[in-house]
């Protein structure tokens, strides 16, 4: 999935492995840094999608891991890039040579 670094809040969408009961645990290592961090969130579970909300601070061009855990179980992993570009219309090198 994409995040847009120039925001602070985001919202992701995923299929979980199985309808979350309770609260959940957000965690977002950053591959560059390698720093795990958890994040507070809010979540809605409707017609098989999880909707999380949080608030982060993504670098533009990283990768991150997202790991969603819901009681001591993975329900969600998965790969962040951050990017303030189109991600239709992506390109490596923008901005890079002049």
């Amino acid at each position: 999935m994409v995040v847009n670094p120039n925001d602070t809040t985001h919202s992701i969408r995923v299929i979980p492995r199985y309808s979350p009961v309770g609260a959940l645990t957000v965690s977002i290592f950053g591959k560059f840094d390698e720093i795990t961090s958890n994040v507070t969130n809010t979540y809605t579970y409707l017609n098989g999608y999880l909707t999380i909300g949080f608030d982060y601070t993504f670098v533009d061009r990283d990768n991150y891991r997202l790991t969603i855990i819901n009681n001591s179980a993975i329900i969600y992993r998965g790969y962040i890039f951050a990017t303030s570009q189109n991600p239709q219309t992506f390109k490596l090198s923008q901005n890079v040579y002049v």
